[in-house]
């Protein structure tokens, strides 16, 4: 965890962190920092364009990451239900 909180500076760390919205999305986090890879920029950042909130999000790649686990599979999962699936979603930029 040390390589990505000297990126990103302990409070944007910590703070990356209490945006993780499920225990899989903090999992992911995790799993990011053990294997050296760059903690995203953003937690639950809204994409308006595409109606959608990203669980994670890096600004330089306009790159949105969205961390589904088993609580999606509901009718009414609490994020807005897309018409086509969210691979097909593109962003502008």
């Amino acid at each position: 965890m040390a390589a990505s909180v000297s990126m990103l500076g302990s409070t944007a760390a910590a703070e990356l962190a209490r945006t993780a919205g499920s225990s899989l999305e903090k999992a992911w986090l995790d799993f990011v920092d053990a294997n050296g890879h760059r903690r995203p920029d953003r937690g639950q950042h809204t994409i308006a364009s595409a109606n959608t909130r990203a669980d994670f999000f890096y600004d330089d790649y306009n790159l949105a990451v969205f961390i589904d686990g088993p609580h999606h599979d509901g009718e009414d999962s609490g994020k807005t239900i897309h018409s086509r699936p969210r691979a097909e979603t593109r962003l502008p930029g």
